[in-house]
């Protein structure tokens, strides 16, 4: 999403403004991926990356802010890849959802009974998609790091891939910050995956709280519709994200993704439009918020790979179809 069409939505207004008044200036990540893969030898791994020989001003910057602008342009080059590996796995799985975590997990469609009964099940579901995806990180990681070795054992120079993959490795080994937190980065694209598919899942389960009375189709339909609205949160800071989903209601209570949305959530608001309803972000939630020493942001690294995100979403759709998660009547 351009600044141009973040500026015209009210939410996207007011979520940038909140980063400009906060002090936070967006470092855009496409122009320096385009360097990348013009220039491989930017990434030569004899030499430590730095974002400087880009034309990224760091002046003024804690250190781990530095880092963290470093290691979310690697990973929007890593997760280019490893968006080629999942997409295909998430296509294929809904043909099949008898395997891996979804074995045994037969739908119950119809009325739920008593709602906690309906909030274990997509507990439940949530639980299983957020474990699928995370195997697929896992395999993708292991083999990128067998890529590097093959090319080490046989003295080949590495691609763009490796490349950057030993750099991103390098810059957290080296890290005070990366190594206290225990971050890498399989740890990283998990913890970005998961937050994913909980803002994916809580746009399927908002649309009944919304929307009573319809149709599993027509919460559905509605989803589709909506689909393009729940973009803007990835353009952010993390800090940014997290407190607006605290404050509105989207995070979840426990801190942990396979929790389904609160009915009292104020994240999202049903407004008329001309294709029909729509659930739109809103962004009274929204407050400036800033750590010390940070002064830039780039957004989520999946952000710049595009429709990895909106992948995530297709693929809760169809789960939400497959197991009925609509409390509604069924002849």
């Amino acid at each position: 999403m351009s600044d141009a069409a973040a500026g015209r939505c009210p939410f996207n207004k007011r979520y940038v403004d909140a980063h400009a008044e906060a002090g936070l200036a967006r470092v855009p990540l496409a122009p320096l991926l385009r360097r990348l893969r013009e220039d491989p030898g930017l990434l030569d791994p004899a030499t430590p990356f730095d974002l400087g020989r880009l034309g990224v001003d760091l002046t003024g910057l804690s250190q781990r802010n530095r880092e963290e602008l470093h290691v979310n342009l690697l990973l929007a080059l890593l997760f280019e890849d490893l968006a080629d590996y999942v997409r295909p796995r998430l296509l294929e799985h809904p043909k099949s959802f008898t395997e891996g975590p979804f074995e045994g997990r037969m739908p119950r469609r119809g009325r739920f009974g008593a709602e906690e009964l309906r909030q274990a099940y997509l507990a439940d579901l949530r639980d299983a998609s957020l474990a699928m995806v995370n195997s697929f990180i896992g395999y993708w990681q292991r083999g990128l790091a067998q890529q590097d070795f093959i090319l080490n054992a046989a003295r080949q120079p590495p691609n763009l891939l490796t490349a950057a993959w030993r750099q991103l490795y390098a810059l957290m080994d080296g890290s005070e910050y990366y190594r206290k937190a225990g971050y890498d980065i399989t740890t990283i694209a998990v913890t970005g995956s998961n937050t994913a598919l909980h803002i994916c899942w809580s746009l399927v389960e908002v649309a009944p709280l919304l929307a009573p009375g319809s149709d599993a189709a027509g919460y559905e339909a509605l989803v589709r519709r909506s689909r393009k609205e729940v973009l803007p949160l990835a353009i952010g800071s993390l800090g940014m994200l997290v407190t607006y989903m605290e404050a509105s209601g989207l995070h979840p209570p426990s801190s942990l993704a396979v929790h389904p949305m609160p009915a009292d959530q104020t994240a999202f608001r049903l407004e008329s439009e001309a294709g029909g309803p729509v659930m739109r972000l809103q962004g009274a939630a929204v407050e400036p918020f800033r750590r010390e020493g940070d002064g830039a942001y780039t957004g989520c690294p999946a952000f710049y790979v595009p429709g990895f995100i909106e992948s995530y979403l297709d693929w809760v759709i169809a789960i939400a179809a497959h197991y009925g998660v609509y409390p509604v009547e069924v002849g």
